[in-house]
């Protein structure tokens, strides 16, 4: 009954797809679980989890490159006796396209999970993040503003890029930054002893936050930067014909709510075989995503605790994709890899179309010795 309730849900949310705008994201969403939650803050067993993720795509039509880490912890109990609270970080730096977009999201994570029993087969978890977003073009104009000895080849205070970028000499471009929140939820159960199951819902991105590289209001003249005061107001997006738009350009972004679901289903079909279904749903107000995979792992070393897995996904995202999982885990230790294979809307795409993914996880556990009161025994005698 689970596996139908969790293969109807996923099925309806994978329906739905058709994406035209997109957040950070990531086939082997697990392997990166603070980037799209911060519920996911210290929900696991053990002292400390370290993530590390990285995507790469379409490398020879300007070199999408994604990676992304976070460090967290349950850190200390809550107020009730099974419930603990847990603290985290993370950091994600989005590079893309040919003048060097990049994005920089992270912030600190806190979630408090509550525990229904002793044996923790059913938490809930509720948790925030704080953090920072930012946009800034690494040199975009494709020069060097600099001559061999050092010295610079532009004036950039007389040029007309004063006062409209925060440029160097290297030709980059800093871009503002703005505080970012996010919330989320995540429900983590254990029916019996053969399955287990996860769903988690998000918000990133709450504080809709707006950010330019550009000083101001983000229309900005570079023909003439500082126009006549008693002139009105120059809108380039109503009347493109005015001879003074000609320079101009608008370089704001502004951040639109992210909403994330997933959900995970493991299902332990024997003593060394089990599969692994899940699915994960992005919208905002751009556009929409939603893709879903199924791994299946095989124990092949029982004193080692190592896994081998492998399985097939698909992601709708506007383009269509194959996805390709493989990894291996070895105890606390585990390593994954991704292949997205362009299969609908790539075809006019130049370069190299196909995406990749390499993430691991490994936590850290740090055994605390019992103390134990010292016992006198008397003889009876």
């Amino acid at each position: 009954m689970i596996i139908k309730k969790f293969l109807l849900s996923a099925l309806i949310l994978f329906t739905l797809a058709g994406l035209k705008a997109q957040d950070l994201h990531f086939s082997y969403f697990e392997m990166s679980p603070l980037t799209f939650n911060p519920a996911q803050t210290g929900a696991f067993s053990g002292t400390i989890r370290l993530s590390g993720h990285y995507r790469g795509q379409w490398l020879n039509s300007g070199g999408y490159k994604t990676p992304a880490f976070s460090v967290d912890s349950p850190i200390m109990k809550g107020f009730r006796k099974y419930d603990w609270i847990g603290g985290g970080i993370n950091f994600a730096s989005d590079n893309a396209g040919s003048l060097g977009v990049k994005t920089t999201v992270g912030g600190l994570n806190a979630a408090y999970h509550f525990a229904f029993d002793k044996n923790y087969s059913r938490v809930f978890s509720v948790g925030i993040k704080y953090g920072s977003y930012s946009r800034s073009l690494n040199n975009p104009f494709d020069f060097d503003l600099r001559s061999e000895d050092g010295s610079s080849l532009v004036d950039l205070q007389s040029s007309s890029l004063s006062g409209v970028v925060n440029v160097d000499q290297q030709g980059n471009v800093d871009g503002t930054t703005k505080g970012d929140y996010a919330i989320g939820f995540l429900y983590k159960a254990i029916p019996d002893k053969s399955s287990q199951f996860e769903l988690g819902w998000s918000v990133d991105h709450i504080s809709n936050a707006r950010t330019s590289i550009i000083q101001g209001d983000g229309n900005s003249n570079v023909n003439n930067p500082n126009p006549d005061p008693n002139e009105p107001p120059l809108d380039c997006s109503i009347d493109r014909t005015d001879p003074r738009c000609q320079g101009t350009f608008q370089a704001t972004d502004r951040r639109n709510p992210r909403f994330t679901a997933t959900s995970n289903y493991t299902r332990y079909l024997n003593d060394k075989l089990r599969f692994s279904p899940g699915a994960m749903v992005q919208f905002t107000k751009q556009g929409f995503e939603a893709q879903f995979h199924a791994i299946a792992g095989y124990l092949i070393d029982p004193k080692k605790g190592t896994v081998v897995n492998g399985g097939l996904g698909f992601r709708a995202i506007g383009p269509a994709d194959l996805q390709l999982f493989f990894g291996v885990e070895m105890k606390d230790l585990k390593v994954g890899a991704a292949f997205d294979l362009g299969l609908l809307g790539f075809q006019q795409a130049p370069g190299f179309q196909s995406a990749f993914e390499l993430g691991a996880t490994y936590i850290i556990k740090i055994y605390k010795d019992p103390e134990v009161d010292p016992v006198i025994f008397c003889p009876r005698f």
